[in-house]
């Protein structure tokens, strides 16, 4: 299998790297200032263990990548990126391409199956930051990160199962699993303790909302666990 990383910032960035050092065929798809920089001097990854410039294959758009019919396609675009990256995909990518929707959010998977028949999800737990045109920051090591899969609606398959080998073959932790949306929905009901912090100054009664949003997380992580 060829991978297409679509979207090549924090996520995607962090993706790209790891797959190609583990020898994967990856082809990564950014564009303005990072672009020239991944194609100029290589994509930097900077992480504990220092900083490498990891040399990728690039393409501005869709239509300049050498697609195949094994293509597989990592989505990690931010989602009100989704419907762009999706006209762009169909215009160029051969129907058989399949997208694993590496993004945060529930509804994005639903979006991709109106354009294509094969799609994946992915539950991403994977700390990143990218705040300067190619560097990207790899917030935990040695294990990358963790990137759960499954077939949307619901389901493994081979190809799944393939994915998965492949990324942690490339330094993650990764399952296929057949109810991978259960997962991302347990994440987004995690995530309601990011709105504490934003929406409140730092005090007890922030912290109280922060505790209590973390109980409703562990519970419903806990119901689902016992099914």
């Amino acid at each position: 299998m060829s991978y297409v990383i679509y979207g090549t910032g924090a996520v995607g960035g962090v993706i790209a790297a790891r797959l190609h050092t583990s020898g994967a065929d990856v082809t990564a798809v950014a564009r303005g200032a990072h672009l020239s920089a991944i194609r100029k001097r290589g994509l930097t990854v900077v992480s504990s263990a220092g900083s490498e410039a990891v040399p990728l294959d690039t393409a501005a758009d869709a239509g300049e990548v050498k697609w195949t019919d094994e293509s597989v396609v990592f989505l990690t675009v931010k989602s009100h990126q989704t419907q762009a990256a999706l006209d762009d995909l169909a215009a160029h990518a051969p129907h058989t391409v399949s997208i694993v929707v590496a993004q945060n959010g529930v509804a994005n998977e639903s979006a991709v199956l109106r354009r294509f028949r094969d799609v994946y999800g992915v539950a991403v737990v994977l700390a990143a930051a990218h705040l300067e045109p190619g560097v990207v920051v790899q917030q935990t090591y040695p294990t990358a990160g963790v990137l759960d899969l499954g077939r949307f609606p619901a389901g493994t398959d081979e190809r799944a199962e393939n994915i998965s080998a492949t990324l942690r073959h490339a330094g993650f932790r990764s399952t296929a699993r057949a109810d991978i949306m259960a997962w991302k929905y347990r994440k987004l009901i995690g995530n309601l303790a990011n709105g504490v912090s934003a929406s409140f100054r730092p005090g007890p009664e922030s912290d109280l909302l922060t505790r209590l949003a973390r109980e409703k997380r562990s519970r419903s992580w806990t119901s689902r666990a016992s099914l």
